[in-house]
C-alpha cells in the first residue's frame, strides 16, 4: 500500500507518514486581506446595479459574471452587492500563488473556517492520496463547503484575472461551480471573459455575464461623487460633471483621479484632460493613468506621505505596523486610513488589525513610478528590507516572493528549508518545488537540504527525478559525515524508487546503508526521523528482502516504536507494514498481541477520510492472517464503502488485493 511520505517541522526532518495536510489553525494577516472583502467608504448609490444582479439571480443564474477592465468597480459592486443584502458570504481573492491547487484548497479552507466558524469538524483536506483525481476531490469539497454556508449566501471570487490561465485551478473552478446548491450565489469579479471550459454553464444561463455598460457612471452619478469629494463647490458642480464625464466617459477610476482633490477649471487647449475620453476608450491605456498619477496625484502629497505610498507599493498587503518599520513614518497608519476614507485606490481589510491593500492599478503605478525614482539597485535594497520585515512579522510566503526577486539566495534558501515541511505539510509540492528551482547551482553547492527538499517536493510529479535529488544530497552529506541527512536522504530514495513503480532492485544499495547508521546512531534521531526511516526500511524490506533475517529485527524496531509514537496517521502505515514483513516468520500473534494497545488507539482516533480507508484496508489484512475471516470481510466492506464515497484512486489496488483475501474463506 503506497502512501506519501509526510514531512515534519525542521531540524530539517522529515519526510514519513501521510499526515493529513491541514492549514494553521487562526488566518494570518495576509490571509485576512484575501478572504475579507474591503471595507467601503461612502459611495454613490447605484441601486440599479443591485437590481441588475438580483433580475439574474431569480432567472436561475448561480454565477453573476462581472468582466471590466482595471478600475472600473468590479470589487465595489461586489462588496455593494454584500452590504445591501446583507447575506452571510465569503470572500476570496485570487493570486498567482492560486495555481497550485493545495494553495487555493488551503486558503478556502481557511476562509470558511472564517465565514462558518461554528462547525468544528475539520474541512476534507488535499491529502495526496486525493492528488490522483482531483476534479472529484474539487466537487467533494465545494459540496461540503457549501453545506457550510446558510442559505441563502453569496461566494466572492474577486481578481479572477489573476489566476494563471492555464493552471489545473481553472478546470477544477468548473468543477466547483457545478456544484453551486439553489440558495448560494457566486460572484465573480475578472479583467477577463469566462473561460471556454465555462461555456456549458452559459448555455444554460447558470453563469450570466454582467453588461459592463452598466458599470461606468452616468452624468447625475458623476455629479454624485463630485458632491462627495467637493461639498462645497454646489456653484460649478454641473459644469465639472459634464467635463469630467466627457473626459471619463463614465471610468471610475478616472474619475476619482480627476476629480478629487482638486479645484474645477473649465479645461484649455493644452490641458492633458482633452485626449483622456479617447486614450481611456474602453479603458485600454493604462500608461496614461501612470502620467496623471504623476500630475495629479503624488505631486500633491507631503513628501512623508509620498515615501509612504512608494517605499510600500512592492507589498502584496501589509499592516500599518509594517508600513512604519519600512518607513520609519510613525503616521503611516493615520494617512493611510485617510486615503481609504477618501476612495483614493487604498483598500482596508477590518480584522484584529487592519490589512491595507493598493487598488491593483495604483500598484503598478506605485511600483513604476519607484523604480524611476528610486534607481534599480536602491529599489532592491528596499525590496530585500520589506522582505526580511515580512519574514519577521510571519508573512513568509510573500518575504520568500521578494527575497527570490532581490536574489537573495541565501536568506531564500534559510526559509524555504525551515518553511518546507509546513508547505508539504499542506500538500503545496508545487509551490515548493517552483521556489526551490529558482535558486541557483551554487546554493545548492552549499546546502544539501536543498536537494532533500527538492526531492520531496517531486515525489508526486517526477519520481525519477526525486530519486537524483535524493542521491545527490546523500553524496554530499556524505562528505560532510552528516549521518542525520544520510538517512534522510537514503529514506528518500527508497520512497523514490517506491514511487516510481520501476527497477526495484535499485532499493537494494540502500537498506544496508540505513541499517548501518542505524545501529550506530539512532538514538541521535527524534521520533519524527525514526518514524520516517522505519517506514522506509519497511518498505524496502516487504519489497526486496521479505524473507532475510533483518526482516525480524526491523519489525522488532517497529514495534518498540509504535508504542511510544502517537503519530495515528503514520502508526497505521508502520502497523500494516509490521503486519506484511511478520508473515514471513510466523509471529503474528505475537506481534498483535504486542501491539494490541497501539491499535486501540488507532481505532478510537479521528483519521481523515484516506488514512481510514488505510487503516481498514490493513485491518482486512490483519484479520485475515490471524484467521478471523468473518471480521476480514467486515473491515473490507467499510473500506469499500469509504472508497465509494470518497474515490480515492490510489487505494484501487490495494482494495482489489485485500478483496480477494477477504473472499476466500467464504
Amino acid at each position: 500500500m503506497k502512501t506519501l511520505p509526510s514531512p515534519q517541522r525542521q531540524r530539517p526532518s522529515k519526510p514519513g507518514g501521510t499526515r493529513p495536510l491541514r492549514p494553521s489553525s487562526a488566518p494570518t494577516h495576509l490571509s485576512l486581506a484575501k478572504l475579507t472583502p474591503p471595507s467601503l467608504p461612502t459611495l454613490v448609490s447605484r441601486p440599479q446595479l443591485i437590481e441588475q444582479i438580483e433580475e439574474a439571480r431569480h432567472k436561475g443564474a448561480k454565477v453573476i459574471w462581472i468582466q471590466a477592465p482595471p478600475g472600473a468597480g468590479k470589487t465595489t459592486l461586489a462588496t455593494s452587492y454584500i452590504r445591501t443584502t446583507k447575506c452571510p458570504m465569503m470572500w476570496y481573492q485570487f493570486n498567482s500563488g492560486d495555481a497550485d491547487p493545495a494553495t487555493w484548497v488551503h486558503y478556502l479552507t481557511l476562509g470558511i473556517q472564517q465565514a462558518a466558524p461554528r462547525f468544528r469538524k475539520p474541512m476534507l483536506a488535499l491529502e495526496p492520496a486525493y492528488l490522483a483525481n482531483l476534479p472529484e476531490f474539487t466537487r467533494r469539497f465545494f459540496e461540503e463547503l457549501f453545506m457550510r454556508l446558510k442559505s441563502p449566501s453569496l461566494l466572492i471570487f474577486d481578481n479572477y484575472h489573476d489566476l494563471p490561465t492555464d493552471c489545473p485551478v481553472q478546470s477544477l473552478m468548473v468543477e466547483a461551480f457545478r456544484t453551486i446548491p439553489p440558495g448560494v450565489l457566486c460572484i465573480v469579479t475578472s479583467r477577463q471573459a469566462p473561460p471556454p471550459a465555462l461555456a456549458t454553464l452559459i448555455a444554460d444561463q447558470t453563469l450570466m455575464e454582467f453588461p459592463v455598460q452598466s458599470l461606468a457612471f452616468d452624468l447625475a452619478e458623476t455629479e454624485q461623487l463630485l458632491a462627495l469629494h467637493h461639498p462645497k463647490a454646489k456653484n460649478t458642480a454641473s459644469e465639472w460633471a459634464q467635463d469630467l464625464h466627457t473626459q471619463t466617459q463614465g471610468w471610475v477610476a478616472g474619475m476619482i483621479l480627476l476629480g478629487t482633490n482638486r479645484t474645477y477649471s473649465p479645461p484649455s487647449a493644452t490641458s492633458a484632460p482633452q485626449s483622456l475620453s479617447r486614450k481611456t476608450e474602453h479603458f485600454g491605456d493604462h500608461s496614461i493613468l501612470f502620467d496623471y498619477f504623476v500630475q495629479e496625484a503624488l505631486t500633491r502629497l507631503s513628501s512623508d506621505v509620498r515615501m509612504l505610498l512608494l517605499k510600500t507599493a512592492m507589498l502584496p498587503a501589509f499592516t500599518d505596523h509594517i508600513a512604519h518599520k519600512l518607513t520609519g513614518f510613525a503616521m503611516a497608519g493615520y494617512e493611510l486610513n485617510k486615503l481609504s476614507r477618501a476612495r483614493y485606490f487604498v483598500e482596508n481589510r477590518e480584522g484584529e488589525q487592519k490589512v491595507f491593500q493598493y487598488h491593483p492599478l495604483f500598484k503598478e503605478f506605485l511600483r513604476h513610478q519607484a523604480e524611476i525614482e528610486f534607481g534599480s539597485d536602491t529599489w532592491k535594497e528596499l525590496q530585500a528590507e520589506a522582505a526580511k520585515i515580512l519574514m519577521e512579522e510571519g508573512w513568509i510566503d510573500e518575504a520568500i516572493a521578494l527575497f527570490l526577486g532581490t536574489h537573495q539566495d541565501a536568506q531564500v534558501s534559510r526559509l524555504l528549508i525551515e518553511q518546507a515541511p509546513k508547505f508539504l505539510e499542506q500538500g503545496r509540492f508545487q509551490t515548493l518545488a517552483e521556489w526551490l528551482a529558482r535558486l541557483p547551482a551554487q546554493e545548492y553547492e552549499r546546502e544539501p537540504y536543498l536537494h532533500y527538499w527538492r526531492g520531496m517536493s517531486l515525489l508526486l510529479q517526477d519520481p525519477t527525478a526525486g530519486l537524483r535529488c535524493f542521491q545527490t544530497a546523500f553524496h554530499i552529506f556524505q562528505s560532510r559525515e552528516d549521518v542525520r541527512g544520510m538517512l534522510l536522504a537514503a529514506s528518500g530514495a527508497i520512497y523514490a524508487i517506491d514511487f516510481s513503480w520501476s527497477n526495484l532492485d535499485r532499493i537494494d544499495e540502500w537498506l544496508p546503508v540505513i541499517d548501518a547508521i542505524w545501529e550506530k546512531h539512532v538514538s541521535e534521531f527524534p521520533p519524527e526521523v525514526q518514524s520516517t526511516v522505519i517506514i522506509a526500511m519497511m518498505r524496502g524490506l516487504y519489497w526486496r528482502q521479505p524473507h532475510k533475517t533483518i526482516v525480524h529485527a526491523w519489525v522488532k524496531r517497529a514495534v518498540a516504536f509504535v508504542q511510544q509514537y502517537d503519530h495515528f496517521s503514520e502508526l497505521t502505515i508502520i502497523l500494516h507494514h509490521i503486519v506484511c514483513c511478520s508473515r514471513s516468520f510466523g509471529s503474528i500473534q505475537e506481534i498483535l498481541q504486542a501491539t494490541t494497545p497501539v491499535i486501540q488507539k488507532i481505532d478510537e482516533a479521528p483519521l481523515s477520510p484516506p488514512n481510514q480507508l488505510a487503516w481498514e484496508i490493513s485491518q482486512t489484512g490483519i484479520s485475515w492472517v490471524t484467521g478471523a475471516f468473518s471480521k476480514a470481510k467486515i473491515h473490507y466492506q467499510r473500506a469499500l464503502d469509504l472508497l465509494i464515497r470518497h474515490e480515492v484512486p490510489v487505494f484501487r489496488g490495494p482494495m482489489l488485493f485485500n478483496g480477494l483475501y477477504a473472499a476466500l474463506p467464504g
